[in-house]
């Protein structure tokens, strides 16, 4: 237990980034995406959550997500959680130097300002104040 008590003192001090997919990964994505968004409560400022296309409910509708949710608590839920991954942005930039995305970069994207305007500059989910690039 010392360890485990150790590693999670040093969070403070460090960045994590991770860059999707929580869900659709095996009977627990409940468990994982719970972790996950607490750690992002307890550090907000250590730690990062991009959105990869499994946190799109057209994907993990078909995948696993939507019926874990179902099947063990609601469909409420699904539709929270679709809320929540709505909020996520899509990338992150590190340092001015490092561009970091779930998935591979379009040969159609030319610039930064591409993804900023992917979604009209405005998440469109009322309530949520995201950024579709991330700056670390």
């Amino acid at each position: 237990m010392p360890t485990a008590i150790g590693r999670m003192q040093s969070m403070r001090y460090l960045n994590y980034l991770f860059l999707g997919d929580y869900v659709d990964r095996g009977r627990q994505s409940l468990e994982t995406i719970c972790l996950l968004l607490a750690y992002k409560i307890k550090y907000p400022e250590n730690f990062f959550l991009l959105r990869g296309n499994h946190e799109c409910a057209s994907i993990n509708r078909i995948y696993g997500f939507y019926d874990e949710c179902k099947r063990r608590f609601n469909v409420r839920l699904w539709k929270t959680f679709t809320d929540c991954f709505n909020c996520l942005p899509v990338s992150a930039v590190i340092d001015d130097k490092i561009l970091c995305m779930h998935g591979g970069i379009s040969p159609d994207l030319n610039n930064l300002d591409q993804i900023r305007n992917l979604y009209g500059g405005d998440s469109g989910v009322v309530g949520c104040s995201c950024k579709y690039i991330l700056v670390l």
